[in-house]
């Protein structure tokens, strides 16, 4: 018996697939989450997103009639909070290719970059790009800052 998924560390709010394994007939399947949540007469394919960081354990149950009481595995699972980004003065640059920024990007996270041209309520942010960092350094360019006097950036994740 056995929990089988792609990878044991997510960010919060993060789809995990996970499969459950086992030898012989179930006649009945439950799956607990450890954060309240506990699916019972379902398939041994699922998956589930938690909305808090922590260590999670997944408990996968198979119930027949020569185990009334359930056999059950587990598997440790890390939810990892959101980082917000932090941009450092030193990492701003005016290059031919337009204005330029960098910060360090956690594996996963998607970072939607925006601009405004002025901060005067109503403030109109546009989106300038959207980003999957795969950990690292995320680099940053807005080819279009030379020709746009004075802008204003921000960076979102989730």
């Amino acid at each position: 018996m056995a929990i089988q998924s792609p990878q044991t560390n997510l960010l919060v709010n993060r789809s995990l697939v996970l499969t459950g394994q086992i030898t012989g007939r179930a006649a009945g399947l439950e799956w607990s989450f450890d954060d309240g949540t506990i699916l019972t007469n379902v398939s041994y394919f699922t998956s589930h997103v938690w909305t808090n960081a922590g260590d999670y354990s997944v408990v996968f149950t198979a119930y027949n009639t020569d185990n009334p009481g359930g056999v059950s595995t587990n598997l440790v699972v890390h939810v990892l909070p959101l980082a917000q980004p932090w941009l450092q003065p030193a990492s701003f640059s005016m290059s031919p290719d337009g204005f330029q920024f960098q910060f360090n990007g956690q594996a996963d996270a998607i970072y939607t970059v925006q601009v405004a041209t002025n901060l005067v309520p109503p403030i109109v942010w546009q989106d300038l790009q959207t980003i999957t960092s795969t950990g690292g350094v995320v680099q940053v360019t807005d080819p279009n800052a030379p020709n746009a006097g004075t802008s204003f950036y921000r960076v979102g994740v989730q």
